[in-house]
């Protein structure tokens, strides 16, 4: 998702950061404040106000190391509610409160950032990378340039995760690739494969993450997955409906973070800082997404950074 274009102090906010976000922190800080920064223009953007100077929170480096792990947005639109608050109807999907069906999930994610297989479990024959596509300041998908050709005209090959998240959001001037969601063409895409590969693709679970400040998920619910700095609402439904969207911005689509099915044939896996989602399987069934060329996936390891 693409920053609506805010006012000329919100750049100048970004851009005095810009040095103490490329050296200091990590990638997950440097990500929670520019996710911290991109939903608090939303919530402006949504109650036909601008950016003045005091809705800008001035961030210092323990503000960011607290808030890296649960970024929460409690800021109120001038519409008189916030959108945590709100409790939207999502037809395919039934919120859980037991996880029984979560339980291997917390055996097998105990490390964090640590490797490919601290996002995903790590037992699968196979595992691809589904790089997100690039957006243009408009907020529409570019049409050609790919990550390989776009950090081939950089003159930037990311080797690591931390590398990557950086590219993903000031790589490329006047464009970003989408953090944090699995854009809806590529889910069909992951769909349409993934619908074949499991015996029960009418029982499958939906883990989002519990700190979208737009997220239609109530907050009088408690999230029940906990991993290991992330806590998560858990829904069951259909394959179909990993195309629902957790926001209760219109405009901004959110994925589901994790999904599943029931018969654990395979896994997606969408962190919440990352430009990329990690898809987790049979070699047949990543062979297939590898091909497909609706997708720009590469080949990955449960023991790679990224």
């Amino acid at each position: 998702m693409i920053l609506p274009k805010p006012c000329a102090f919100c750049f100048t906010v970004v851009a005095l950061k810009e040095r103490t976000l490329r050296t200091e922190l990590t990638p997950y800080v440097r990500a929670a404040k520019w996710r911290w920064l991109r939903q608090r223009f939303l919530f402006e953007r949504l109650a036909f106000a601008s950016i003045s100077t005091v809705a800008i929170r001035q961030f210092t480096i323990h503000d960011l190391r607290m808030t890296a792990d649960r970024t929460r947005i409690v800021s109120a639109s001038r519409l008189g509610a916030r959108l945590g608050d709100l409790a939207l109807p999502l037809p395919l999907v039934t919120h859980l409160h037991a996880l029984d069906a979560a339980d291997w999930l917390r055996a097998s994610l105990t490390t964090f950032a640590a490797s490919v297989a601290s996002i995903l479990p790590g037992h699968f024959p196979a595992y691809a990378r589904v790089l997100h596509p690039f957006d243009s300041d408009g907020g529409s998908p570019i049409a050609a340039p790919t990550w390989r050709e776009l950090t081939a005209l950089a003159g930037r090959e990311p080797l690591d995760p931390a590398a990557a998240a950086d590219f993903a959001l000031f790589g490329v001037p006047n464009v970003q690739a989408r953090v944090g969601t699995l854009p809806l063409a590529l889910i069909e895409a992951l769909v349409e494969h993934l619908h074949l590969a499991t015996t029960t693709p009418e029982q499958c679970f939906f883990a989002v993450w519990e700190g979208f400040g737009a997220s239609v998920v109530s907050r009088s619910l408690a999230p029940q997955l906990e991993l290991p700095h992330r806590a998560y609402h858990v829904f069951a439904g259909p394959i179909a409906a990993a195309r629902t969207s957790y926001s209760a911005i219109a405009f901004a689509h959110q994925s589901a973070n994790l999904w599943w099915p029931a018969d654990q044939a395979w896994f997606v896996a969408t962190e919440i800082d990352f430009a990329w989602t990690y898809v987790g399987g049979s070699r047949a069934d990543i062979e297939a997404v590898l091909a497909d060329s609706r997708l720009e996936a590469v080949e990955t390891s449960a023991t790679a950074r990224w």
